[in-house]
């Protein structure tokens, strides 16, 4: 009895905390407020989360974890967000796209389900960080392996990292419009991903007049 009530307060504080995190954001979401809206101490919150960040990994794992799941899935495994390796060696434009689609169309279906964990997740600028980084990663090697840039390798990293920013700001912004329904949610998505790919279909040197 005394475990199920325990479940029931840590249920209690999960549910307190996203409201919060959704409301201030990560960087201004507090322990102490989390605590009140649970009713508790914030010393008894402690006994359950060590810190903010334990609480929010533990709220957005469910979605990450499939996302990964489902990347692993349709790359045969070359692909994992808790890895810095990419090897899309064989992969060509088309295989991309059609993967792609698959990929749009499970994200949207794991967001359905965990739409507050996603929300948060975005809304999470440390995690956000990261995945940015491993897209930069991710186009970067894409640039790469179609171009044969080595002496460009500066301006390959920071075209990268500037695409990837963009890229997931406006993954983002797709998933803020809330009244968007499903199918037009997985076709805007489609779409957006799908242009971004054309990024890499131009010719590195002769942009740069080669």
């Amino acid at each position: 009895m005394a475990q199920v009530l325990k479940e029931a307060v840590k249920d209690k504080i999960i549910a307190a905390a996203k409201e919060e995190f959704l409301k201030k954001g990560y960087k201004e979401a507090s322990m102490r407020a989390i605590a009140r809206k649970s009713k508790m101490t914030v010393g008894n919150l402690y006994r359950y989360f060590s810190s903010k960040e334990e609480m929010i990994i533990h709220i957005v794992s469910p979605p990450m974890l499939l996302l990964d799941k489902l990347l692993k899935k349709i790359t045969g495994n070359k692909l994992t967000f808790y890895s810095e390796y990419i090897d899309l060696s064989g992969e060509n434009l088309s295989d991309l796209k059609e993967k792609i689609n698959i990929f749009v169309e499970g994200m949207v279906e794991i967001y359905q389900q965990h739409k507050v964990e996603f929300n948060v997740l975005l809304m999470h600028s440390e995690l956000n960080d990261e995945i940015t980084k491993w897209c930069a990663k991710l186009i970067k090697h894409l640039l790469t392996s179609r171009n044969n840039i080595k002496e460009y390798e500066e301006e390959a990293l920071m075209l990268s990292q500037s695409y990837a920013v963009g890229l997931f700001s406006g993954l983002k912004e797709i998933f803020a419009i809330s009244e968007l329904n499903t199918e037009r949610l997985i076709n805007v998505t489609k779409l957006y991903l799908e242009s971004c790919l054309s990024m890499f279909q131009f010719d590195f040197k002769k942009s740069l007049g080669e």
